[in-house]
């Protein structure tokens, strides 16, 4: 069987023969050598040096190894257990020997156990970052949890999350000097280290904030330019959200919401946090996993390539209006155009 191997000094196809043949094939990319590079080599060493764009000299290998366990003390520079490092990673399924069947039954207890280290380990990471937070206020859920996974800057998610949901400027700031930290780095680095998870909770909702003129709602259409654009208002119906009752059919008609959730499209929705908190509810419930839900009696099913992007200003003619924190979790993306300072747009 083969399996995916991602790590900051391997980005490679692994062949698992067995645990005493395994082949790390053409693509694998040495980083800093390994102090038990030598000792871990065995039948084959083939490798290419190229020099890429920037002068970096990159080394690519086939090699192969006498065990999953030699494979990862090659990778980690450290003596692991190979099941456990790489069970996570390994799938799919080739004929198998007896020998090889019988290695595997008796390997399945080491298997149990690595799994159960990994969910071990990731609930205290989990837990760390908790608690981190905390220091400065700040509690975040499972949901923004997972999605730190997936952002190159996981700090940077964190504050604007923060500042969407209100918080004043002290505790920003807080934040912003805890973040600088070797506590953090550190942190970082074990979750750096994860790899992201098959189960990833949110893809349907983006939000894009900052000043009026900083070029927010127009980066959302020119990223999503077949998107429809609707804009907010206090005043909308949570009832009429998804179904509305036009006088002329005389019968129940889809929303532009509706029929982007139907129909598997984006939808961008300007000043959205000027919807009241019934209107943010309704909307919340739909950036979820929900396949479908039920409105006046219709079922609406919720196609893939469904996504709300968020465009707002939190200054409004109310004061600070801002959203809340069980909608903030659910974003895959957060973007503060404050920051940002980008004009370009404008010419």
């Amino acid at each position: 069987m083969q399996f995916t191997l991602k790590t900051k000094k391997i980005n490679a196809t692994c062949d698992y023969v067995s645990e005493s043949n395994v082949k790390l094939l053409s693509g694998a990319i040495i980083q800093p050598a390994s102090a038990s590079l030598e000792a871990s080599l065995v039948a084959l060493r083939n490798t290419n040096t190229t020099t890429n764009a920037t002068g970096q000299i990159i080394t690519t290998a086939d090699l192969t190894f006498k065990s999953l366990s030699r494979l990862a003390s090659f990778i980690y520079g450290c003596s692991k257990n190979g099941k456990a490092v790489f069970a996570p990673y390994i799938s799919g399924s080739t004929s198998t020997t007896s020998s090889e069947s019988t290695e595997a039954n008796t390997d399945e207890a080491s298997e149990k156990t690595a799994a159960t280290t990994k969910k071990v380990d990731t609930d205290a990471l989990a837990k760390s970052i908790i608690t981190f937070c905390k220091d400065f206020e700040f509690v975040p859920d499972p949901r923004l949890l997972n999605s730190l996974l997936y952002e190159s800057n996981p700090s940077d998610f964190i504050v604007n999350s923060m500042e969407l949901v209100g918080y004043d400027e002290d505790l920003l700031n807080r934040a912003k000097d805890k973040f600088t930290s070797y506590e953090w780095k550190e942190i970082m680095k074990t979750l750096k280290s994860l790899a992201p998870s098959h189960n990833r909770f949110n893809q349907r909702l983006e939000i894009k904030f900052g000043s009026a003129g900083t070029g927010k709602t127009t980066a959302a259409m020119a990223e999503y330019p077949k998107a429809h654009k609707l804009v907010a208002s206090a005043s909308a119906d949570p009832d009429d959200l998804f179904t509305f009752f036009d006088p002329a059919t005389k019968n129940y008609e889809l929303t532009d919401i509706a029929k982007a959730m139907t129909n598997g499209e984006p939808i961008i929705i300007d000043e959205a946090n000027l919807y009241n908190a019934v209107v943010l509810q309704r909307l919340q419930g739909i950036t979820d996993s929900t396949d479908s839900i039920y409105d006046r009696g219709i079922e609406l099913k919720i196609a893939d390539g469904f996504k709300i992007i968020m465009t707002l200003n939190l200054e409004t003619n109310f004061g600070k209006t801002p959203l809340p924190n069980p909608l903030v979790s659910r974003a895959s993306k957060i973007e503060n155009y404050n920051n940002l300072q980008n004009l370009g747009w404008v010419w």
